[in-house]
C-alpha cells in the first residue's frame, strides 16, 4: 500500500470481500437544494374544464466522493493464496479530492381541459411541456470522452448537447359510468411522460474524473504484486496520465421519455364491498444505462452470438490505452417494457370489520435498471455489455412476477350493556393483520475471474452454458438451503466446432477437477442476465390494539405487534455464491447456498400511549 492509505479491498470468487480496514466501500455525500415556483388558473366554462400552470425550479447539487482505498481482485482462491492479483484499481494521492456544485434549471407550462361529452362520459385532454437545462458545474470541473476512443477529454461545462428543447408531452384520458347508476366505472389513460437528464446522473462519475481527481486502474501485475508493489506499479503508470478513470458521456443524447397506459373497471358489488381488475403498461425510450467501466477488450467474433474474446485471454488491448476505467452514461437503452394485471377488492369498515386484497402479475424487462448507479440493486451487475445491448435485454432486477397482499382490521365489538371493570376490560380492542406472499427476484450464475480477458477494472463477468436437458426445465431445487441452484444444469462454455480453433482451454482445477473437452474460456457462455428466480417470500404481521378512555382529557392506549408470526425463513436470492465456476473452471465450493434471509425471525414489541 501508499504510505499512510488505507487497506483496499480483497475480492476472491466464492468468498465475501475482505474489507476489515477503514474506507473500503465508497461514501458519497450529497446535497441538494431545490428552489420552486409555480402557478394554476382553473376556469370552468360549460361543459369544460379547463387548467393552465406552469412550473420553475433550480437545482443545486453538490457532491463529495472520495473514492474508496483500492480493489485488488483475484480470479481464483488459489491465485490469492499465490499472489496472482488480476487488477488493482485505487486512488492516487497526487490529487486531493474536491467538493463539487452541479447546477440546472427547469422550465415547464402544461394545459388541459376535462370535457364532460354525457353525465357519464368525461374525458381528459391535455399537453405539457418540460425542458431543463444541460448540467453544469459551477467552476467548470467537467471531464468528459466525447468518443470511447478519444486520446484527451473534453474540459468544461457544455456535457451533451440537449434533447429536452422539444419536450411537448401528450395526455388523454376517460371515465365513463356505462350503466349511469354510479355502481361501475370504467377508466382510462395514455400519457407521455419526459425523464430530464438532471444533475443527479453526475453524482457518482464526474466526481471521480480526471484530472479534476485522479483514480487509476492497472491490468496484468506481476506475481507478488499485493499489498504494496501494485501500488507503486499504479503511482508510476499514473503520474504519467496513463490508466486514470474518466467517463464517456454520450454527446448526442435523444428525448428521453415514458409512454405510460392503463384501463380499468371498477364495480360496487354491495354498499361496502367494491371489486376492480386494471391492466397497466409502460414503455420507455432512449432511457439512460450506466456501466462502470466499458474500456473493455472486444470481442473478435462480435456479429452475432457465441461471443468469442481474443487469445490467449488477457492479450487484446482495449477500447482506450490511454485511459483507465471509463464510466459511461448513455441514452441507448429503448426495450424498457412493464405490463401488469391488477386485481383489487375491498370491504369498507362496516360493522367494524374492513379487508382489502390485491393482486398483480407483472412483468417488467429492460437492458439494466441503472442510471444514476450501474448496480442500483443488489442482484445488479456493474459492467454489463455496453455495446451489445440486445444482448443485455432480460427480466429487470427489480421485476417481481406475482405478488398478493391481503390486509384487515377488526373493531371487536362488545355490548353496550357491560359496565364498570368488564366494561373497561373487554372495550376497545382491535386486531389486525397483513399477509403477502409474492415470486422471488432474478439473478445471474456467473464465472468467477475474468476468464473473456475483458482486462476492465470494475467487476469482470462472464456467463457459463445452460443446460436444458432432462431435469433442468427449472433451474433451482425450491426449499434445498445448500443447493438452490441446479449446478448440474450449468457448465464450463462449451465451443462449436467452427470456432473451436481459436478457442483458450479451461486450465485444469485441480486433482478430481478435469477439464470438459470443448469447453472454451474466452467464449462467453450461452446464459444469461437475470435467468434464474429466488425464492419467494411468504409473511404475516399482526396487531394487537387496545384504547381505554380514562376520563374526557385522558386516553390510555397499548398495542402488541408481532412481525414474522409464524416464524418462516424468507432467503435471499443466493447472490454472493451465485459464482458457480472459478476462472479456471474449477468448481466453487458453496456455489447455489443461501447465506442470508430477507426478513428477520419472529419479532414482538410493545408499546403504550398516554394521551392527555
Amino acid at each position: 500500500m501508499s504510505p499512510g492509505a488505507d487497506n483496499p479491498q480483497i475480492d476472491v470468487p466464492g468468498l465475501v470481500s475482505v474489507q476489515d480496514g477503514l474506507n473500503q466501500a465508497e461514501h458519497l455525500n450529497f446535497y441538494e437544494n431545490s428552489f420552486q415556483g409555480y402557478d394554476d388558473v382553473f376556469l370552468t366554462k360549460g361543459i369544460h374544464s379547463l387548467k393552465f400552470g406552469f412550473a420553475v425550479e433550480r437545482i443545486q447539487f453538490n457532491a463529495f466522493d472520495p473514492a474508496p482505498a483500492g480493489d485488488f481482485p483475484f480470479g481464483t482462491l488459489l491465485n490469492f493464496l499465490t499472489n496472482q492479483p488480476d487488477t488493482l484499481s485505487a486512488p492516487l494521492p497526487s490529487a486531493p479530492f474536491v467538493h463539487f456544485g452541479f447546477r440546472a434549471s427547469i422550465f415547464g407550462g402544461y394545459a388541459q381541459d376535462d370535457v364532460r361529452l354525457r353525465p357519464n362520459l368525461t374525458v381528459n385532454l391535455g399537453l405539457r411541456y418540460e425542458m431543463s437545462t444541460v448540467p453544469a458545474e459551477i467552476r467548470g470541473r467537467l471531464s468528459v470522452l466525447r468518443s470511447p476512443a478519444d486520446s484527451a477529454p473534453h474540459i468544461g461545462n457544455g456535457l451533451f448537447q440537449n434533447p429536452t428543447l422539444r419536450n411537448f408531452a401528450p395526455r388523454i384520458g376517460f371515465a365513463w359510468d356505462p350503466f349511469g347508476n354510479g355502481r361501475t366505472s370504467v377508466r382510462g389513460g395514455f400519457g407521455m411522460f419526459d425523464v430530464l437528464p438532471l444533475p443527479f446522473l453526475l453524482g457518482q462519475f464526474a466526481t471521480n474524473a480526471a484530472p479534476f481527481t485522479e483514480n487509476g486502474a492497472v491490468n496484468h501485475l506481476p506475481a507478488g504484486s499485493f499489498p504494496t508493489e501494485g501500488f507503486h506499479i499504479l503511482a508510476t503508470q499514473g503520474s504519467s496520465g496513463v490508466g486514470l478513470r474518466i467517463p464517456y458521456v454520450q454527446p448526442n443524447p435523444k428525448r428521453n421519455y415514458v409512454m405510460q397506459w392503463n384501463l380499468n373497471v371498477q364495480r360496487e358489488l354491495a354498499s361496502d364491498l367494491t371489486a376492480m381488475v386494471a391492466y397497466v403498461g409502460s414503455r420507455g425510450v432512449h432511457q439512460p444505462f450506466r456501466a462502470d467501466d466499458i474500456n473493455t477488450v472486444q470481442p473478435t467474433q462480435s456479429s452475432a452470438p457465441p461471443y468469442l474474446w481474443p487469445s490467449p485471454i488477457g492479450s487484446g488491448a482495449p477500447l482506450n490505452t490511454v485511459f483507465g476505467q471509463m464510466d459511461a452514461v448513455s441514452w441507448n437503452t429503448n426495450d424498457t417494457f412493464f405490463d401488469g394485471l391488477e386485481a383489487q377488492i375491498v370491504k369498507r369498515l362496516s360493522r367494524g370489520f374492513q379487508i382489502q386484497g390485491s393482486y398483480t402479475w407483472s412483468r417488467a424487462i429492460d437492458e439494466g435498471g441503472g442510471s444514476v448507479t450501474s448496480d442500483a440493486f443488489l442482484n445488479a451487475i456493474p459492467t454489463l455489455l455496453y455495446f451489445f445491448p440486445k444482448y443485455r435485454r432480460a427480466a429487470a432486477d427489480f421485476n417481481v412476477a406475482q405478488n398478493l397482499t391481503i390486509n384487515y382490521i377488526w373493531n371487536i365489538p362488545t355490548p353496550n350493556s357491560l359496565h364498570g371493570p368488564v366494561a373497561w376490560a373487554v372495550r376497545g380492542w382491535q386486531l389486525g393483520g397483513i399477509f403477502q406472499i409474492r415470486s422471488g427476484l432474478p439473478f445471474t450464475p456467473l464465472i468467477g475471474g475474468d476468464p473473456l480477458g475483458l482486462n476492465i477494472h470494475s467487476a469482470p463477468f462472464a456467463y457459463p452454458d445452460r443446460l436444458r436437458g432432462s431435469g433442468c426445465q427449472s433451474l433451482v431445487n425450491p426449499g434445498n438451503v445448500n443447493n438452490y441452484i441446479k449446478l448440474q444444469c450449468f457448465a464450463l462454455p462449451r465451443a462449436t466446432p467452427a470456432i473451436a480453433a481459436q478457442c483458450v482451454p479451461f486450465q485444469p482445477g485441480g486433482p478430481g477437477n478435469p477439464v470438459l473437452t470443448g469447453t472454451c474460456s474466452n467464449l462467453l457462455g450461452n446464459g444469461g442476465r437475470n435467468e434464474v428466480y429466488g425464492p419467494g417470500l411468504v409473511n404475516f404481521d399482526f396487531s394487537l390494539f387496545k384504547a381505554t378512555k380514562i376520563n374526557e382529557n385522558l386516553h390510555l392506549e397499548l398495542r402488541a405487534e408481532f412481525f414474522n408470526v409464524f416464524n418462516h425463513s424468507n432467503f435471499n436470492s443466493p447472490i454472493a455464491n451465485s459464482t458457480l465456476f472459478n476462472q479456471d473452471g474449477s468448481a466453487v465450493g458453496g456455489a447455489g447456498s443461501f447465506d442470508s434471509t430477507s426478513t428477520s425471525n419472529r419479532e414482538i414489541q410493545f408499546a403504550m400511549k398516554l394521551i392527555f
